[in-house]
C-alpha cells in the first residue's frame, strides 16, 4: 500500500549536493561528540554527509546504509541509500536533505529538501509512505498524544493521516512548517550560523525550499502547533 501527501511542483528549484560524510567503521554504535556538529567532514566513500546532535548513537557499515539508534541528525543525501531505525527504513535518493530524531518508542523523519517528488520512501511493517518535501513520517511503537505529535520542538502540522499498521505500529503522514524547524531545530540553527561553505549553501537550499512551498501549497491553510504557548 503506497501513502502519498501529493507531489509539488519543483520546476521552481533544480539543486544539487556534492558532499558526503565520513565512513564510520566498527561493530559498536558510534556516539557523537558533547555538542551538535556545526560542520561535516567529506569522504568520497559515504553516500551521506551529517550533521550529529550530542549523545546520537549510529554506525555505518557500508558506504549508502546508516544505522541510526537513537538521538538526531540532518541527513543530506549525495546518492541513494537507506537509513535503517528500531521502527523504520527510510530510502533516500540524491538531493534529498532529512532531519531525523529518534526516542525510545518514536521517530520523527522531516522531508526538508528534495530534487524529486516524492523521492523519499518511509517503511514500516511493509507499508510504504512517500514523502515530499515539506512532509513528515512520525513512526511509533504506540499511539503517540497530541503533544508527542508536535515532536520535540513543537512544530506546526496540518493535513495530519494516521495509519494504524498493526505489531503495535502507527504511522502519521503530515505537512510540517519548514520555518518552524528551521526558526527552532539547533542543529540546523547550528547550520545556519556555520562558515563553512558547505553549510552556506544547504541553508540557502532550505531557505529556497520554504519558499517554494509557501508557493505551491500555501492555499491549503495554516500549520497548528500542539502546545506551543
Amino acid at each position: 500500500m503506497k501513502l502519498s501527501i501529493g507531489a509539488y511542483s519543483l520546476s521552481l528549484l533544480v539543486l544539487a549536493t556534492q558532499l558526503v560524510l565520513p565512513c564510520m567503521a566498527g561493530t559498536e554504535p558510534a556516539v557523537s561528540p558533547d555538542k551538535p556538529a556545526q560542520t561535516a567532514k567529506t569522504n568520497t566513500k559515504s553516500n551521506f554527509r551529517l550533521h550529529i546532535a550530542r549523545k546520537t548513537k549510529f554506525e555505518q557499515p557500508e558506504p549508502d546504509k546508516l544505522f541510526l539508534d537513537s538521538g538526531e541528525m540532518v541527513i543530506e543525501a549525495l546518492h541513494s541509500g537507506v537509513i535503517a531505525t528500531p521502527l523504520s527504513q527510510i530510502y533516500v535518493r540524491s538531493g534529498a536533505v532529512l532531519l531525523c530524531q529518534v526516542e525510545e518508542g518514536i521517530e520523527y523523519v522531516y522531508v526538508l529538501a528534495d530534487n524529486s517528488p516524492q523521492s523519499t520512501s518511509v517503511i514500516v511493517n511493509k507499508r510504504h509512505a512517500k514523502l515530499d518535501q515539506g512532509v513528515e513520517a512520525i513512526v511509533s511503537d504506540h499511539q503517540a498524544n497530541y503533544k508527542e505529535l508536535g515532536g520535540p520542538d513543537d512544530i506546526g502540522h496540518r493535513a495530519m493521516r494516521m495509519h494504524i499498521l498493526g505489531n503495535n505500529r502507527f504511522l502519521l503522514v503530515c505537512e510540517y512548517s519548514l520555518m518552524d524547524v528551521l526558526q527552532h531545530n539547533r542543529l540546523l540553527l547550528g547550520i545556519k550560523d556555520s562558515d563553512a561553505q558547505a553549510d552556506k549553501a544547504l541553508s540557502e537550499k532550505l531557505l529556497k525550499t520554504v519558499a517554494v512551498i509557501t508557493s505551491v501549497t500555501g492555499r491549503r491553510g495554516s500549520y497548528t502547533n500542539s502546545s506551543r504557548e
